[in-house]
């Protein structure tokens, strides 16, 4: 390797001479030397020098700097300064490949004394082979020219640009140098500080230094940076003709898995519900293309083709979603309202499709776990096994996530929005049944409602009605909850409702003499209308009917039920 040299020891000797008989006038040595190499990202460097050396006669007027690199190129002005003070300018030329010629421009030469001498030039670190691959990282050495006389405390510091991983001093042969270091680090560069405490007469020193590859990005030397092994062509697969026919089958079952439950899926719809997709078609007829797309992305799935699989499934999904369809109400004919019992007019006809149900979440939670399952037992085959089997559970999720009976606007969908409210306020203590409107001729429901009676009301109270409509949404419907207070006209209900005129809204009710009040929840969730319909029947219970076996000490009004007891609590 090409070594980083200062000025030989010898040029300080008496070849430095202009005449024979001069030279036995002139003797130096050489007293400390200190260099800082400064390495840049391309992997060149700027090397300055400084040599302090004694002169013990005078008339020194040159030296030759022997043993550099083959490229090196001086760079700057040379100085040679005394320990008095006074500076002199110098001159640094190219003799020839790897030497250069100090010169001092004082035409008398110099006087003893002490004296040091800065030069610098710059040289291609990389194209000297200066730096080599150590592992991980790199290593960068210069071994010093051996001086003729012992030097004590011989420095060499490298600026480095700063990498994320921090240089280190280190032996050519081993991780324990021979010399002190100390790292200064800072965002844009990295020095590390090199010192020898004493340098034996004819000893070459070597430094060496670890360096993060990072610290020099724009080094592109092959040796350095080996550019990445040629591809191999895998070998032929000898199970390839075999596995094909069995990835073929296993898209096709999948595909023929997929349309069955989706024909399951439907088969759980009423018909007399509209149920569209989002193609102009049936959704029965749309299955057929969300079966071949789902098992399209089965077999990209099993070949590689991540990219295609995705794809394929979400256009499986969008094939296999099912909406209700809008519909105009028709005008209603005469009928009745009549109280129904809990089991037939509130009953749950579950669906393992339906997450309005407890069954559907279940049956919706195996299928999740099941595909973790998958995604697990094959880590071993393929650790990124799980991007294949989360796309194709989403066209799964379809069926529970959309059609879902609370979907359609129609009895079935009252029952399970209004069934919590009916236990909830059943549980509380109040007189509450299911009203439903049974059209004229007919046995079928067209309405449903729940009719709650205070055991004390107001003259005049008909009832208080929980009723549900329905917003149109792209997909479906929402529930929408009103809480309906019936009363006579003219009675007390009714002027006790009259004064809370700015809270509700007044219209005409089923008879001449009826009036209805609406109140709207606040919030429009289950838990905000149970509350509203408390506190009416709080405000509407006749605290004037008296009791002598309720009396109690100066109390003179009848105690309120439990559940009126909750509400005013809760208000």
């Amino acid at each position: 390797m090409t070594r980083f040299r200062s000025a030989a020891l010898a040029a300080f000797a008496c070849a430095a001479l202009a005449t024979p008989s001069a030279r036995a006038a002139v003797e130096a040595h050489e007293t400390a030397r200190d260099v800082r190499i400064r390495v840049e990202e391309n992997g060149a460097a700027h090397v300055d020098e400084t040599l302090h050396f004694r002169l013990l006669y005078a008339g020194w007027k040159g030296v030759d700097l022997p043993g550099l690199e083959a490229d090196a190129a001086p760079e700057g002005d040379a100085t040679i300064t005394s320990v008095e003070g006074g500076a002199s300018p110098a001159n640094l030329t190219v003799l020839g490949p790897g030497t250069l010629r100090l010169d001092a421009l004082d035409a008398k030469g110099l006087k003893k004394g002490d004296y040091a001498a800065h030069f610098s030039y710059r040289v291609d670190l990389v194209a000297n082979h200066e730096v080599a691959r150590d592992g991980a990282l790199w290593r960068l050495t210069w071994t010093s020219a051996a001086p003729l006389d012992g030097v004590d405390g011989m420095r060499v510091v490298f600026d480095l640009p700063a990498a994320p991983t921090e240089p280190s001093a280190a032996d050519a042969d081993g991780e324990n140098p021979g010399f002190l270091s100390t790292l200064r680090r800072s965002e844009q560069m990295d020095e590390i500080d090199l010192v020898r405490p004493h340098v034996a007469r004819g000893e070459a020193a070597t430094w060496s230094v670890r360096i993060d590859p990072k610290a020099l990005p724009e080094v592109r030397d092959p040796v350095l940076r080996p550019p990445p092994p040629p591809r191999v062509k895998d070998a032929p697969d000898p199970f390839a003709d075999a596995r094909l026919p069995l990835r073929a089958m296993t898209a096709c079952l999948l595909g023929l898995l997929f349309l069955a439950t989706g024909f399951a899926k439907l088969r759980t719809i009423p018909r007399k519900f509209s149920a569209k997709s989002l193609l102009p078609v049936a959704p029965l007829v749309a299955l057929a293309p969300a079966a071949a797309t789902y098992g399209a992305g089965i077999w990209f799935a099993l070949t590689g083709a991540h990219v295609r699989a995705v794809l394929a499934f979400a256009l499986a999904t969008s094939f296999a979603i099912v909406r209700a369809g809008r519909r105009k109400p028709a005008p209603r004919g005469p009928g009745s309202w009549k109280a129904i019992a809990e089991h037939k007019a509130l009953a749950r006809r579950p669906s393992v499709f339906d997450l309005s149900y407890l069954r559907g979440r279940i049956a919706l939670l195996v299928l999740v776990a099941c595909a973790v399952s998958i995604s697990f037992a094959a880590r071993p085959l393929d650790p990124d096994a799980w991007l294949g089997v989360a796309p194709a559970m989403l066209p799964w999720l379809v069926f529970w996530l959309s059609g879902t009976r609370a979907s359609f606007a129609d009895i079935g969908a009252s029952a399970i929005a209004l069934r919590p409210i009916f236990l909830a306020l059943r549980h509380a203590g109040a007189r509450v049944t299911a009203w439903a409107r049974v059209p004229l001729g007919r046995k079928e429901m067209d309405d449903l409602r729940l009719l709650v009676v205070p055991d004390t009301a107001l003259p005049g109270l008909v009832g208080i009605e929980v009723a549900v409509g329905w917003l149109g949404l792209f997909g479906g419907f929402s529930p929408r909850f009103e809480v309906l207070v019936r009363a006579r006209d003219a009675s007390a209900a009714a002027a006790k409702m009259g004064s809370l005129a700015k809270a509700v809204r007044a219209c005409t009710g089923r008879r001449a003499e009826e009036r209805v009040y609406v109140l709207e929840p606040r919030g429009g969730d289950r838990e905000s209308v149970i509350e509203l319909v408390m506190k009416s029947a709080d405000w509407l219970v006749d605290r004037r009917l008296v009791s002598a076996s309720d009396w109690a000490g100066d109390e003179r009004r009848k105690p309120l039920a439990p559940w009126s007891q909750a509400a005013v609590r809760a208000a």
